[in-house]
C-alpha cells in the first residue's frame, strides 16, 4: 500500500509585478483569500536506490472567487535564488475552481542519503489580475535502502489456519544483523506473530513462515515491520503495509465453455448457444455467465443458474444480431462460488462463426391462373417451398389499381411441399395485371416479394332459363361458395 507524509504550508498569493521577480518567503495575501500548496512523498521513506515521486498539490479555497490556470511547477535541491539546483520542472495545464485542488507528480531523486530542503515553485494565473507564484519549502528524508519485504499466502478455508511465507530481500551491499520481523493486521489471528534471524546477508534473501487464520477469504491489509542493525550498529526499523490475497485452495479442474451461433441471415437475429461444463471436483453454486462481443447486438447479455453439479453441463442462450456473416468472437465471463464458499471468476474466449442456412424455405407461386370475371378477380395457385427447411406465416397479398386489396392465409408450408389456394376479390373496370405479393417466415427472418400477374377476362357464365328451380338454386349456392373466399387444397403424404 502506498502511503504518504504530506508536508503542509500556507502559501499565501504572491502578486507578481512585470519585471520583477517574487521574494522567497514573502506573505502577501490575494484579496479573495489563499492559495494552499501542499508536498508529500511516494514511498513514505525515499531511498537512493532510485527516483521518487514528490506531490504538489494546489488547493483554492471554497471561499475563493477566483479560478487559477496552472501553467508550470518546479522543485529545486535548496534556494533557487542562492543557485538550488532545478531537480524537475513540469508543464501543466490544469485550472483550480474555488472549492478544488490540482496535483502535480514531480520526479526527483538523492544519490546520497540525508535531509534535503526542497522549494518547490508554482506558476498560476487568475482569470483576471497578475500572474501569481505559489511557493512552499519542505523538508525530505532520504535513506539508505531499506530490506524488501513481501508476503504470499497459500489456500486455506475461512477460520482454518494457512501458510503464510513472508520474504526479506536485502537489497543493502552490507549484511543486516539482529533482525525482527513482526506481523498484525485486523481479521486475521497468528499463532506467533514475531519471527527472528541471526543477519540477512549482503543482496540475499530469507524467508520467514508464519501461520495465520483470516476469518474470511479475500484481500487483507497486514503490517510487517521489520527491525535490524545496519553496519553502524544503529537500530533501524521499516513499516509496510502489504495487500494479501487468502484464498480457497486451487481445485482440481476447470470450467469448460464452447459455444455455436444458429445458421441466420445477415441483420437477423440467431441465438447464441454457450455450453458450459463443470470440470471441477465439486458442485459449484450462484452461476452466473455474461457474454461480450465486438460488432453484435445481444438483446441480454446475462444468464444465471443457482447450481451445476460436478461433470454436469448446461446450455445457456442469448439473443443476438450481425450485420454480415462470418468468424465472430465472444468474451465470456463466468462468477460462481465453490463448495467451501470461495467466489471465483474465469474468463473465456469462444470462437464463433456466422453463417447463412444451407438450404433455406423459399416459397414460389406456380401454376398461376387469374382471371376477371364480371365483377370478381380470382386467383388459384400454388404456393410451392423449394427449400429445405419449413417455411411459416405464408401469405399471399393481391391489391392495385381498380382491384379491392385482400390476402388469403395460407399458413405453413413443409420443406419440399406445396399448398393449393384460391384468392377471390371484387375489381371495377378494366384490369389487366394485378400485383401480387408474397410474405413468409424462415425461422426469425420475414422474407417476400411482389410479382405483376397478367389477368385473363372471361365473360360471366349465362344462366339457363328452364329445367326447374332446384338445379338453379344449387347453381346459384356453388357461385356463392366460389364468390365467398379462398379455397385451400394440401397435399396430404
Amino acid at each position: 500500500m502506498t502511503t504518504y507524509r504530506a508536508v503542509a504550508a500556507l502559501v499565501l498569493l504572491l502578486a507578481v509585478s512585470a519585471g520583477a521577480p517574487p521574494v522567497a518567503g514573502a506573505t502577501t495575501a490575494a484579496d479573495d483569500g489563499f492559495l494552499y500548496l501542499t508536498t508529500s512523498t511516494d514511498p513514505i521513506q525515499p531511498t537512493t536506490s532510485g527516483n521518487f515521486t514528490l506531490t504538489a498539490r494546489l488547493t483554492n479555497p471554497e471561499g475563493s472567487s477566483e479560478t487559477y490556470s496552472v501553467r508550470s511547477v518546479e522543485v529545486y535541491d535548496g534556494d533557487p535564488s542562492a543557485g538550488g539546483d532545478r531537480l524537475d520542472r513540469r508543464e501543466y495545464q490544469g485550472r483550480v475552481a474555488p472549492g478544488s485542488s490540482e496535483r502535480i507528480p514531480l520526479d526527483i531523486g538523492f544519490d546520497e542519503a540525508g535531509s534535503k530542503t526542497l522549494f518547490v515553485e508554482i506558476d498560476a494565473r487568475p482569470t483576471s489580475g497578475d500572474a501569481l507564484n505559489v511557493e512552499t519549502t519542505t523538508t525530505v528524508e532520504v535513506y539508505e535502502p531499506a530490506p524488501r519485504i513481501e508476503i504470499d499466502a497459500a489456500g486455506t478455508v475461512a477460520g482454518e489456519p494457512t501458510e503464510l511465507t513472508v520474504g526479506v530481500a536485502n537489497g543493502l551491499d552490507v549484511p543486516v544483523r539482529d533482525v525482527n520481523l513482526a506481523l498484525a493486521a485486523d481479521g486475521v489471528t497468528f499463532d506467533e506473530p514475531t519471527r527472528v534471524a541471526s543477519s540477512v546477508a549482503a543482496g540475499g534473501e530469507r524467508d520467514f513462515a508464519f501461520t495465520a487464520t483470516p476469518a474470511e477469504l479475500g484481500v487483507r491489509e497486514i503490517e510487517a515491520t521489520l527491525s535490524y542493525t545496519d553496519e553502524d550498529g544503529v537500530r533501524r526499523t521499516t513499516t509496510e503495509t502489504l495487500a494479501v490475497r487468502f484464498r480457497s485452495p486451487d481445485l482440481a479442474g476447470e470450467i469448460g465453455v464452447g459455444g455455436s451461433v444458429a445458421p441466420t441471415f445477415p441483420g437477423a437475429e440467431t441465438t447464441l448457444s454457450l455450453n458450459l461444463t463443470n470440470g471441477l471436483d465439486q458442485p459449484v453454486r450462484q452461476l452466473a455467465v455474461e457474454v461480450a462481443g465486438e460488432g453484435v447486438q445481444l438483446r441480454t447479455d446475462r444468464r444465471v443458474s443457482t447450481e451445476l453439479a460436478s461433470g454436469a453441463g448446461r446450455t445457456f442462450t442469448f439473443p443476438v444480431t450481425r450485420d454480415g456473416m462470418g468468424e465472430q468472437t465472444f468474451d465470456v465471463t463466468v462468477s460462481y462460488t465453490t463448495a467451501n464458499g470461495a467466489e471465483r471468476q474465469t474468463d473465456h474466449t469462444v470462437r464463433t462463426r456466422f453463417t447463412e442456412p444451407a438450404n433455406p424455405a423459399e416459397i414460389s407461386l406456380t401454376g398461376v391462373e387469374t382471371v376477371a370475371r364480371g365483377g370478381r378477380l380470382e386467383l388459384s395457385a400454388t404456393a410451392s417451398n423449394l427449400g429445405g427447411s419449413q417455411a411459416s406465416s405464408v401469405t399471399v397479398e393481391v391489391g392495385g389499381a381498380n382491384v379491392t386489396a385482400s390476402e388469403y392465409f395460407v399458413g405453413s408450408v413443409d420443406g419440399s411441399d406445396f399448398a393449393a389456394f384460391t384468392l377471390t376479390t371484387s375489381v371495377t373496370g378494366d384490369v389487366s395485371s394485378v400485383p401480387v405479393t408474397v410474405r413468409y417466415d424462415v425461422g426469425d427472418t420475414e422474407r417476400s416479394y411482389t410479382r405483376e400477374l397478367s389477368v385473363e377476362r372471361a365473360e360471366p357464365t349465362e344462366q339457363s332459363s328452364g329445367g326447374g328451380g332446384l338445379p338453379i338454386l344449387l347453381g346459384g349456392l356453388a357461385v356463392a361458395a366460389l364468390l365467398v373466399g379462398g379455397v385451400l387444397i394440401r397435399r396430404r403424404d
